[in-house]
């Protein structure tokens, strides 16, 4: 099997007829990649359900082109692992742009060993009182699962401070 590269052309993807599950996790995607998996999830023929892109080198920038793939009101994901991705407040900011413009089915959003930051977080958290949002489970931490619903009071932001603590940083949403 070959490595993909920046230059890997994703459009035989975009003529898979059924292709739900899409698993490109360790490998060596960059922010050059995603501007073909945007127009993947965008398609008009796309079924694409599940998307892993987990330790790439996406970068802020990568997931700016892949949110344009899901403001479209033909993407169908439902899951997006973005893990070990280098993203920070900005791909937040990006994300949270994406699911307010097309809401209605990514469930579930894993940024976890990445830096979402304190507002990175609330932005995402923010959109809950949106009822279009079916955003369910948002992982932020190495170790930990955030499960967001809309009656949510706090974040927990930090499994840091536990060691040096003995608690759980959080904050008021």
């Amino acid at each position: 099997m070959s490595v993909l590269t920046e230059d890997w052309d994703m459009d035989p993807l975009q003529d898979c007829c059924q292709l739900e599950t899409l698993r490109l996790s360790l490998c060596k995607l960059s922010e050059r990649s995603c501007e073909g998996l945007s127009s993947v999830l965008s398609s008009q023929s796309s079924s694409l359900r599940e998307l892993d892109l987990s330790n790439n080198e996406l970068q802020d920038p990568g997931v700016k082109f892949l949110c344009d793939g899901l403001k479209s009101p033909h993407c169908q994901l439902e899951t997006l692992r973005l893990s070990g991705c280098l993203l920070t407040d900005e791909a937040c900011a990006s994300l949270a742009s994406a699911l307010s413009s097309n809401p209605s089915h990514l469930r579930e959003l894993d940024l976890s060993y990445n830096h979402p930051g304190d507002s990175g977080v609330k932005l995402l958290s923010a959109g809950l009182e949106d009822p279009h949002w079916r955003l369910d489970t948002l992982r932020v931490e190495p170790g930990g699962e955030r499960w967001l619903t809309p009656g949510l009071e706090e974040v927990f932001l930090s499994a840091h401070n536990r060691h040096k603590h003995g608690e759980q940083e959080t904050t008021t949403v």
